[in-house]
């Protein structure tokens, strides 16, 4: 996953000699687990991600249906089926507002503070995968498991 490596198929060992001068010299190969050599050409991947910048949006806080006046209940019988629609006072609405624009205007954290699934797209997309195929076998699994 990702795009096509560089194509470095070989292992380098330096030898340092006594006149402050070194040797490289190739000491090894990689090969693929079908015994191809990847020298010069790189592994294709299956699924091509191109490197990509991820972004993430600032959003206002939206409303839901829950904080509509006289909206449905789940049905659940739980908290939220009994809960009152919050009125909220012009000055706790003022304070939320002062709030959400302090977030908005605050100063973007720098690259080096945030996770590296959030600084490498291509990263964060093989962890995406990784993360449905997980869920994907768990449920597989349940299905099995009630089916017999």
């Amino acid at each position: 996953m990702g795009t096509k490596s560089f194509g470095k198929g070989s292992v380098q060992t330096i030898i340092p000699l006594p006149s402050k001068d070194a040797i490289k010299v190739t000491t090894s190969r990689y090969y693929t687990p079908s015994g191809n050599s990847i020298q010069a050409m790189g592994i294709e991947p299956d699924i091509i991600v191109e490197p990509a910048k991820l972004e993430f949006l600032k959003t206002a806080k939206r409303t839901k249906e829950e904080n509509l006046r006289g909206h449905l209940g789940n049905g659940n019988g739980d908290a939220q089926d009994k809960k009152d629609v919050e009125v909220k006072t012009d000055e706790e609405k003022s304070i939320e507002a002062k709030d959400l624009l302090n977030k908005l205007n605050a100063p973007e954290e720098s690259e080096e503070n945030k996770p590296l699934y959030e600084r490498d797209y291509q990263l964060a997309r093989a962890i995406d995968l990784l993360r449905g195929i997980y869920i994907y076998n768990r449920n597989d699994k349940q299905f099995s498991l009630n089916q017999k």
